[in-house]
């Protein structure tokens, strides 16, 4: 029987991903962010796209299901273990003493006795790497002793993205110039975007993500590259178009960015599926975050029914893994988004567009606007938790829906007094929201600093995800009826607007 190998890239790129998110795993608290692919339970650190592994129910089940990767993988995709070993006897360099293990050690180690028994053979026993002078040259000790520090200080603990970033562009010119394979370039590539972005370089970055796809989708790479990368780099490309804000996102880009989103999801999906809904709401669940900012992104891209189905998904798959403030976040824009529909509709929605919706299990498809909205509006009463800044986003969503449902109800001459009071009530709560903001913070101020304490910090100042909604202290009742506002940062289409705008002006 053929022994396949193990290890999925010839690049030493993913060894040290690996080595970061390792590292990362031990000194970041258990927590789940948007740049995890999310558990089910229990929670597990949080990692990079690139180093995020298939998503399963318990570590337990995670050492299982990479098991039966490794031993039933048969694609011929070059060890990155061997590679590293080769070319540190080539130039003398001792990968122990770079801090580089061998691919993809910590799942090898679990399963070596699997593979014994299976009859099957590790991939460092496997590989052989034959150099010609007519193929890639090995890197030499200083590129990868370059490369090595470019993670370092990427990944590592102190995290300087502005030392990393001339080390990786080093590291990509060596690997250019070496004519090293178009799947580890690649990977390079979609990791300087990722480091790009960190810096606030969106446009930089996406220029890289959009080398690293074309690179990706080349034939020499389909057998050989991660397939782990192509979603990572499709999904970096989408976050860095939303993270250049709705004024400067152009027609073109929107559309980009809701296909990149679109094909992350499917590729993320665990199983072969009948149809691409179902594709779809699998990735959703492996990632809900993304499948949020898809739904943003669709909304960008006036595809406001598209939206309201996914945001509706999402909100779905946030309450099923106990994640009930997103879920509601989720439910809330799904209301935003039927009440676009309808504006544009003149009231009525597209019963095709609502059948086609049937197998993301969705109960509230054939709701109107209104009554979603007053549905989500309900449910803000149900989240709770420890996480102070996310419940406050929570009542800061709520009055964004209010101030929606205040405009949709004030075209009914009929509702315009119930109209009055979502609007007095929205204010309401929003002002609150304030006064409890400035108090935290006045305390936060005044409170002595704790010996040794570390201050939270996020992966990037851009954005893009659901926790970049306004918070307690940018959120208000003045600051939801100024129109730059609403577009910057509420993403509210000009339709929406104008609706708002009757109501604010008694029209």
């Amino acid at each position: 029987m053929m022994n396949p190998t193990f290890t999925s890239s010839s690049s030493i790129l993913l060894v040290l991903l690996i080595i970061a998110s390792t590292t990362i795993n031990f000194m970041r608290k258990s927590v789940v962010d948007a740049w995890s692919v999310l558990p089910i339970a229990p929670i597990t650190p949080v990692v990079p796209p690139a180093a995020t592994g298939v998503v399963v129910e318990s570590q337990a089940a995670d050492i299982m299901i990479q098991a039966a990767y490794l031993l039933t993988r048969t694609t011929k995709t070059t060890s990155l273990a061997d590679n590293i070993k080769n070319w540190s006897k080539i130039n003398g360099t001792d990968a122990l003493a770079l801090g580089v293990p061998p691919a993809n050690a910590f799942e090898i180690d679990e399963m070596d006795e699997a593979a014994a028994a299976a009859g099957i053979a590790t991939a460092t026993t496997t590989t052989t790497v034959t150099v010609t002078a007519t193929g890639p040259q090995p890197p030499t000790k200083e590129e990868i002793l370059t490369l090595q520090k470019a993670f370092s200080a990427f990944y590592g603990p102190s995290r300087s993205p502005s030392i990393a970033l001339p080390l990786f562009d080093d590291s990509i010119q060596s690997f250019e110039r070496s004519n090293q394979p178009a799947d580890e370039r690649a990977g390079l590539y979609r990791v300087r975007g990722d480091c790009k972005m960190t810096l606030s370089l969106s446009q930089e970055a996406i220029n890289d993500y959009t080398i690293a796809i074309d690179l990706l989708k080349l034939p020499e790479s389909i057998e050989k590259a991660d397939p782990i990368e192509l979603p990572a780099s499709l999904l970096g490309r989408a976050r860095a178009i939303r993270s250049l804000g709705p004024k400067q996102i152009t027609d073109q880009q929107a559309a980009i960015g809701v296909e990149d989103y679109k094909q992350t999801l499917i590729l993320n999906a665990r199983d072969d599926y009948d149809t691409i809904q179902e594709q779809i709401e699998d990735g959703a669940k492996t990632n809900p975050y993304a499948a949020w900012e898809y739904g943003m992104a669709l909304r960008q891209n006036s595809q406001y029914a598209e939206a309201k189905i996914i945001h509706l998904l999402t909100s779905d798959v946030f309450d099923s893994i106990s994640d009930r403030s997103r879920s509601v976040i989720s439910l809330l824009d799904a209301g935003i988004d039927a009440a676009c529909q309808e504006i544009v509709s003149g009231g009525k929605v597209s019963s095709e567009l609502s059948s086609s919706s049937d197998n993301y299990n969705d109960n509230n498809k054939n709701s109107d606007a209104k009554s979603i909205l007053k549905k989500a509006v309900q449910y803000t009463t149900t989240a709770e938790g420890r996480d102070v800044a996310l419940l406050q986003r929570v009542v800061a969503k709520e009055g964004e829906g209010r101030v929606v449902l205040a405009a949709l109800e004030w075209s009914d001459k009929s509702l315009r007094n119930d109209a009055e009071q979502q609007l007095s009530t929205a204010c309401e709560r929003l002002d609150q929201l304030e006064q409890d903001g400035l108090q935290r913070m006045d305390a936060a101020a005044n409170k002595k600093a704790t010996p040794g304490a570390s201050s939270s910090s996020t992966i990037t100042s851009l954005r893009f995800n659901i926790d970049d909604y306004p918070g307690a202290l940018e959120a208000s009742c003045s600051r939801f009826k100024n129109t730059d506002f609403q577009t910057e940062r509420l993403e509210w289409p000009t339709i929406l607007q104008d609706k708002t705008q009757r109501l604010l002006q008694l029209k």
